[in-house]
């Protein structure tokens, strides 16, 4: 943009301060000629060995707090360009139990059938201070409820499988380190024990062009909702260390944002309001030759529901520093 701009049942809450760890490589990275090479790899946050077992009744609430510690970071100079939720991978973890306990009078072989209802499952992500305070923090990203349903060996099953994270999210991972609650709305009554949290992220195996400096162009808005299109001037000021895959950029309009370097690409999340955001927006920045730039964005009033629309700059430096 330019210069305007009940719960139902139980419920379980798995919840802490995490560093994240690199467990395997699931494959090669994409890119090529379509964009930056990257990586993707499958991590888990782990959590202390203690206190991690909750009963929840149908209609009672259970709670697990902790600080999850792994032994060390993703890895120093990554920048984690995406990041996914794997509920499914979380479920299956060789330390994790989700079952529905046998109701009174009932044999434990008729608990339930497969494809039964257990109940719902949401993740919140937010910045480390958070602490055990994320769970339905402002400042925190809830991400679902996703159904989670019994399997046929009495296990469970999320669906859908995976849930696919914003970019304040990947923002916040590449600090290194986040607070993470993991919410149960139980249907049924429950045995649970979370020792990781699983996760399926991307890494850029490219160096950060570096963009820091100033830059002016012109932009276009292509607004719905009611909301006139836009078109003008625009400045804008990036700031990078030589050789980081973060930065940031403010404009004249008073938005303040940040995001990730890989290769030519930043990407971006930010908006327009502080403390408190009233307009969102977020996209790329893409360098297209020496000095020159484009970018493209969405953005939308806080909360959403009014106005929102598509943004392209063209833009180019006028000092680097």
């Amino acid at each position: 943009m330019g210069t305007h701009r009940s719960v139902v049942g139980g419920w379980v809450c798995v919840l802490g301060a995490l560093a994240l760890l690199a467990a395997c490589s699931s494959g090669g990275g994409g890119g090529g000629t379509t964009g930056p090479a990257t990586t993707d790899l499958k991590i888990t946050a782990g959590v202390p060995s203690a206190n991690q077992d909750v009963a929840v009744a149908g209609g009672g609430s259970g709670t697990i707090a902790q600080v999850y510690t792994v032994p060390a970071t993703l890895g120093a100079g990554l920048a984690v360009t995406d990041v996914s939720v794997n509920l499914n991978d979380t479920l299956d973890l060789p330390s994790s139990v989700f079952k529905a306990r046998a109701k009174p009078g009932v044999p434990a072989g008729a608990r339930g059938a497969a494809g039964d209802s257990v109940g719902q499952m949401s993740v919140w992500i937010g910045p480390s201070f958070l602490g055990a305070g994320v769970c339905g923090s402002p400042d925190a990203i809830m991400y679902g409820p996703v159904a989670i349903t019994e399997t046929a060996g009495g296990g469970a099953a999320a669906d859908p499988p995976t849930v696919q994270a914003t970019l304040p999210t990947v923002n916040v991972i590449n600090t290194g380190s986040a607070a993470i609650c993991v919410q149960i709305d139980a249907d049924q009554d429950i045995d649970a024990h979370f020792e990781e949290v699983a996760m399926d992220v991307t890494t850029c195996d490219e160096g950060a062009t570096f963009i820091g400096g100033e830059w002016e162009g012109t932009y276009t808005c292509r607004n719905s909702g009611g909301c006139a299109d836009e078109s003008g001037d625009v400045f804008i000021f990036l700031g990078q260390d030589t050789g980081s895959h973060s930065a940031t950029y403010t404009d004249d309009g008073g938005g303040s944002f940040s995001g990730e370097v890989c290769g030519n690409e930043f990407r971006f999340d930010g908006g327009y309001g502080s403390p408190v955001l009233f307009v969102q927006e977020g996209g790329t920045f893409t360098v297209t030759g020496p000095g020159q730039a484009r970018k493209h964005s969405e953005w939308h009033d806080v909360p959403p529901g009014t106005c929102g629309g598509v943004c392209d700059d063209v833009l180019h430096q006028t000092a680097s520093f």
